[in-house]
């Protein structure tokens, strides 16, 4: 026998690490994958989009025809996306119906409105007035139009008809409505009537939410009038202010009791009738009444 050397033995013999290291599949498909588009950029075959007709970046072609515009800066129309801003709607707010305890007297008040329309235009009919020391005073209705010509504010033109104490009264209104800064609801109409009647009324609320069905309301109205008007004892400049704070509870949201304090003051010539009349000047009134709507 002849002696082996260290190598000579080994030479048909594997060694664990000697079989060579298996190739992805994905190696091989992305070199198959480079094959075949440098084969199309070579032949200069393209699929009809502009394209490679084969390969992960293979562009599909669809037969299905365009979806007209009439204004591609629209979009493209589709059916059951359509906004819903003319849509026809409907509220009616009797904001206070209430009982008045004064201190010479007692009575009752009210203020409503309704409106119907969209989210742009919409008509508007509104209502308030007070019976109290046997006579009906303030009392009014108005109908209105308004166009909203910006997110939180409308503005109204209509027609307002004055009843109750003296003679009848009619005006041409105009005004805006609408949400000042920090949630203040505000209402300024002026209003012009015949033989050269002028008046303009301020209105302003806020609700604090206490809980969630409890809140607390505070409200204050001013009433100004270029001339006086005594058959309805009313005096030039300011007629009156009313402050009232009103807590009411939200049974839910379509009836809401509430308790509250109403503080009145007339001035000038208009405080003179209540004096003529043997009636206060400042009214300090216990008030208990509903908010309702529908």
């Amino acid at each position: 026998m002849k002696g082996m050397s260290g190598t000579e033995g080994m030479g048909d013999m594997k060694m664990p690490g000697d079989e060579p290291h298996p190739v992805p599949a994905a190696s091989v498909d992305g070199k198959q994958a480079k094959k075949s588009n440098a084969n199309s950029q070579a032949t200069g075959s393209k699929s009809p989009k502009g394209g490679p007709e084969s390969g992960p970046n293979h562009i599909i072609s669809v037969g299905e025809p365009r979806i007209p515009m009439e204004n591609p800066n629209e979009g493209i129309p589709m059916q059951g996306m359509d906004m819903s801003d003319n849509g026809i709607y409907h509220q009616i707010l009797i904001n206070q119906l209430e009982y008045i305890k004064a201190a010479g007297g007692q009575g009752w008040s009210w203020d409503g409105e309704a409106w119907v329309g969209g989210d742009i235009n919409r008509l508007w009919l509104k209502s308030s007035g007070e019976r109290l020391y046997g006579k009906t005073d303030d009392a009014r209705i108005e109908a209105l139009i308004s166009h909203a010509y910006s997110t939180y504010w409308n503005a109204q033109v209509g027609v307002r008809h004055d009843f109750g104490n003296g003679p009848t009264r009619d005006w041409a209104a105009i005004g805006v409505e609408g949400l000042a800064p920090y949630f203040f609801n505000v209402q300024a109409t002026g209003y012009i009537g015949s033989s050269g009647r002028t008046a303009v009324q301020l209105k302003t609320s806020y609700d604090v939410l206490l809980s969630q069905k409890l809140f607390l309301s505070p409200e204050a109205e001013m009433n100004v009038y270029g001339k006086s008007d005594p058959e309805r004892e009313i005096g030039s400049g300011i007629s009156d202010i009313k402050l009232g704070l009103r807590l009411r509870y939200e049974i839910r949201r379509e009836i809401a009791p509430y308790v509250g304090f109403v503080w009145g003051r007339r001035f000038g010539r208009t405080a003179d009738f209540s004096r003529r009349d043997g009636e206060p000047v400042t009214d300090t009134e216990l008030v208990v009444g509903v908010r309702l709507w529908y």
